[in-house]
């Protein structure tokens, strides 16, 4: 072969890998020389993005993100997905994005135009609708507590206020002294008053306290007794309660 008689290692037509940038037994022997043979220079092959190991070195889709997560929209549109190959030299994003929706104030971008709650009149700040919130529950709890501290007062004052089973006032009041209690103390003063007279008088009449002896009875006793007797009587009549209007 190749104008030799000798047996060739490498004959021509034989499969190899040329002199390029691949490692694809994609070439092929011929002759070069008498009794010679040598590798062509057969194309490059590179790779591609088909799920084939195009230039034989053991991977496949080099140089493509294929597998990498992606995003496709923006704000609320925004969807997840991953890279797979499209067309053999590019790739494509697995996502679909998401129908744009009416803005509201809640930190998207529900309308998917780019701005956050780019509503008509604004919204409020960060915290602020939270903030105003709790200083309405805080102004209705005191304003409750006022109210029920108001009530309680009232109540207080109504208890004091009601007359006393036992004294018959108002409790915290000086408790009027009654009519009867009244007379039975200006009985007993008078009774000692009297007391008081007889003894004047018994020391001014001798003869009031001689004992004499009438039937067996201390007559002076009896004198006294009489007289204070008739004292308290006095006194007593004096401080009866009138019946006549």
């Amino acid at each position: 072969a190749c104008g030799g008689s000798c047996a060739l290692a490498n004959a021509p037509g034989a499969a190899c890998d040329g002199a390029d940038t691949d490692l694809c037994a994609d070439d092929s022997y011929g002759c070069d020389g008498l009794n010679a043979t040598a590798c062509s220079l057969g194309a490059n092959n590179g790779d591609a993005c088909d799920g084939a190991d195009n230039d034989c070195d053991g991977s496949i889709d080099q140089g493509f993100a294929v597998g990498t997560p992606c995003s496709v929209g923006i704000g609320g549109c925004a969807s997840e997905g991953t890279m797979v190959c499209a067309d053999g030299s590019t790739t494509a994003c697995t996502a679909t994005p998401g129908t744009p929706a009416p803005e509201t104030c809640n930190g998207i971008d529900d309308d998917c135009n780019g701005a956050t709650d780019d509503v008509a009149g604004g919204c409020k700040g960060e915290g602020e609708g939270e903030a105003e919130a709790e200083a309405e529950a805080e102004a209705e709890a005191e304003a409750e507590a006022e109210a029920e501290a108001e009530a309680e007062g009232e109540r207080s004052g109504d208890e004091d206020a009601k007359p006393s089973a036992s004294c018959g006032c108002a409790l915290g009041a000086k408790a009027a002294p009654r009519p009867s209690a009244l007379l039975a103390l200006f009985a007993l003063l008078s009774i000692a008053a009297a007391h008081r007279r007889v003894g004047r008088d018994r020391e001014r009449s001798p003869r009031n306290s001689t004992s004499t002896s009438e039937g067996g009875r201390d007559v002076s006793t009896s004198r006294y007794s009489m007289s204070v007797d008739a004292h308290a009587d006095r006194a007593a009549s004096r401080n009866a309660p009138s019946t006549r209007r």
